[in-house]
């Protein structure tokens, strides 16, 4: 794996480590997602379980500029073409 693609996913990783302990500023950054936009802070909270590592890895790609976690990466099927991070 390359370290451009790599760096990201350590950093959705850590994302997610801290949605599952509760953490506020985790949780703020998921709300970004279209699927977590209209929860409030205290049903995200409620819900953490919910919150999965692609989820995660959709918000890192989001805050890069990408539209999704996929397209980043490169493993965009549907196109075939090759992501930035690839």
């Amino acid at each position: 794996m390359t370290d451009a693609i790599q760096k990201p996913k350590v950093r959705g990783e850590i994302l997610h480590r801290q949605i599952q302990s509760g953490n506020s500023r985790g949780l703020a950054r998921v709300r970004a997602l279209a699927e977590f936009r209209c929860l409030s802070e205290e049903q995200l909270a409620a819900n953490v379980a919910l919150i999965e590592r692609r989820d995660c890895l959709n918000v890192i790609a989001n805050e890069l500029g990408f539209a999704s976690w996929p397209e980043a990466s490169g493993f965009d099927g549907n196109s075939g073409r090759q992501g930035a991070l690839g």
